[in-house]
């Protein structure tokens, strides 16, 4: 009996360490945001997409400006994880990618910067919609949308754990039902003999 809860409870924490490793690949190979524009550096894609689990934008630091930008477009992810073999799992923040085509302050060619926010948290966004934002002179791509909030990450990262405990738990318990179940029928063919 000892012998067998040990390896249900290695068994379930290789499991809950491994769960969120296997999803995370699978779904970096699978699957990606789209995000229509121009894009000048891949490093956009690396911050939107740490490791296939959404995570912040930069925040602008030095020499923030101040400006207003047509919103481009806005993507959404509802799932983590997923991809073409994997129905992924439901976020619990669900995420705005929302590109923004603005021209900064001392040029001439408009630029498209990226930020990764709260769905919901900016009342009627949409294409075409008119958006004010911060954004860093020498680098106008890192900016962020006025009035947005950014807790995605925190939220979603717990309703990963809750749901991998969740399945260890459930997991554990059907084990041990089995073994009642299996326990409680020796039994009773021991008696009938």
């Amino acid at each position: 009996m000892v012998r067998g809860l040990i390896l249900l409870a290695l068994v379930s924490m290789v499991t809950f360490l491994a769960r969120p490793f296997v999803m995370t690949s699978r779904a970096l190979d699978e699957h990606g945001i789209t995000i229509p524009g121009s894009v000048y550096h891949k490093s956009e894609w690396v911050k939107v997409l740490l490791q296939g689990f959404p995570g912040r934008t930069d925040a602008p630091a030095r020499e923030v400006r101040q400006a207003s930008g047509r919103v481009t477009s806005v993507g959404r992810i509802d799932k983590l994880f997923s991809g073409s073999r994997s129905r992924g799992m439901l976020a619990d923040q669900p995420i705005e990618v929302v590109g923004v085509e603005f021209v900064p302050e001392g040029r001439t060619e408009p630029v498209v910067a990226v930020d990764a926010i709260d769905r919901g948290s900016i009342a009627a966004l949409r294409e075409k919609a008119v958006v004010t934002l911060h954004y860093e002179a020498n680098s106008p791509r890192t900016a962020y949308i006025d009035g947005a909030s950014r807790q995605f990450p925190e939220r979603n990262i717990e309703g990963v754990v809750k749901g991998s405990v969740l399945y260890v738990v459930v997991f554990a318990a059907l084990l041990g039902a089995v073994h009642w179940l299996g326990r409680g029928y020796k039994r009773l063919v021991s008696r009938s003999r």
